[in-house]
């Protein structure tokens, strides 16, 4: 946003005003404070170089202070971490300097190197080396819950900072760094925090593993000599699906791995697949839509595009169980594969027609709606194949007919 000379000079005087008010220890009104800086930080394109230092301080200073609130730490590193827009050198030398090694650090400084990997990527992939070395040294001093989850949330952020430089380093205003040197220290940290903290985690703590677990296996992926250790951690995440908060995010890990593996076209071993779907295929039961619909792009994007065969396999072989649960939830995946077009499962059409025909002498409610709804989407989306798929389409008529003869029979008529 453009300031007009006049408005600048009034922006400036009020960030200076603000600046008095933090000087004076005032606790009471530091978070409105800072949430105010926050705006005017994030809003204004040139700020002064003075003013810049002096709130680098400040929000530094009352960042790591103990005696602050929670709330106003996090929000003094919300404004540090939005001054890096103005001077990310000196916000990074600011954060760098209290991340020593050997030493406990500050959780808000870990938090606020985090978020600097994250939100200025390029700027913080050259200093990403000595930070990781740094972290290396520390995760053996961490003792308390909140600091092992600290790392663990600086580990995830890391992470996807570094896979997104090692997918797209040409769009980066530097020549290339050699990123394995960056992954080898990810793959000490993961490889730590999976052998010493993840068998005796609590709840809380083994979901900031399972948060970074996701984005940490998709980097080490990549790499040729890392990928056994990265897929043989697979398991443990999927022995983490407990009906709880924490099944939303184990979801979403398996898809960033299931993803990365598409990208490196890496073939997962087959019986650790059967073990992906058999997990997912037990969660879309479960009547949340957000895990559902999640849980679906899982099966859509990386199961559907790189083994269709495979997967049709699967859900043939569920679909013979005759547990309406399962049958509703193969069903269900079928129509959003096809409503999706996902060019590669077209080939499968005739595997598609057959297995809704194991299920179309089921008398279950859902499962006969669950049928109609794919043979829906399948007439719109062209999945009917003139020699199998007549059956179907006789299916919902006879189903239509049904349905018309028991209203007759309750006194209603579609005529």
């Amino acid at each position: 946003m453009t300031l007009s000379t006049e408005e600048s000079i009034e922006m400036f005087g009020d960030i200076n005003l603000t600046l008095g008010m933090l000087n004076k220890e005032d606790i009471v009104n530091k978070e409105d404070i800072y949430s105010h800086l926050t705006s005017v930080i994030q809003n204004t394109d040139i700020l002064d170089d003075a003013i810049v230092q002096r709130l680098i301080y400040y929000a530094s200073k009352d960042m790591r202070d103990n005696n602050m609130l929670r709330e106003i730490r996090m929000l003094a590193g919300e404004v540090l971490v939005s001054l890096a827009a103005h001077d990310f050198n000196s916000v990074m030398y600011e954060v760098q300097s209290n991340f020593r090694i050997l030493e406990l650090p500050n959780e808000f400084v870990v938090l606020a190197l985090a978020e600097l990997a994250t939100s200025y990527v390029s700027q913080s992939i050259p200093f990403m080396m000595m930070t990781l070395l740094t972290m290396q040294t520390m995760l053996r001093l961490a003792e308390d819950e909140r600091m092992k989850g600290t790392f663990c949330i600086a580990l995830e952020k890391f992470s996807k900072a570094i896979y997104k430089y090692v997918n797209h380093w040409r769009d980066f205003p530097y020549p290339r760094l050699d990123a394995n040197r960056l992954s080898d220290k990810i793959f000490m940290l993961f490889r730590y925090i999976m052998e010493k903290w993840a068998p005796l985690a609590s709840p809380m703590q083994t979901l900031s593993i399972v948060k970074a677990h996701g984005p940490t296996v998709s980097l080490l992926l990549h790499r040729e000599d890392f990928r056994g250790y990265a897929l043989g951690q697979v398991p443990w995440l999927l022995n983490q699906y407990k009906d709880k908060e924490i099944d939303f995010h184990v979801t979403q890990s398996l898809k960033q791995i299931l993803t990365a593996a598409v990208l490196y076209d890496i073939g997962l071993p087959r019986s650790l697949r059967r073990s992906i779907f058999i997990n997912l295929l037990q969660q879309v039961r479960r009547p949340c839509c957000q895990l559902q619909f999640l849980i679906s792009t899982v099966f859509l994007e990386p199961a559907a595009h790189s083994n269709p065969g495979e997967l049709m396999e699967f859900f043939d072989e569920q679909v013979r169980s005759n547990n309406e649960a399962i049958r509703v939830g193969i069903l269900t995946l079928l129509r959003l594969a096809v409503n999706a077009d996902e060019p590669r499962l077209r080939d499968h059409i005739i595997s598609i027609e057959r297995t809704v025909k194991i299920v179309m002498g089921d008398l279950s409610t859902k499962v006969r709606n669950s049928v109609l709804l794919l043979i829906q989407t399948m007439c719109e989306k062209s999945y009917i194949e003139a020699r199998e798929g007549w059956p179907l389409i006789d299916y919902v008529f006879s189903q239509f007919a049904t349905l018309n003869r028991n209203l007759v029979c309750r006194g209603y008529s579609f005529e």
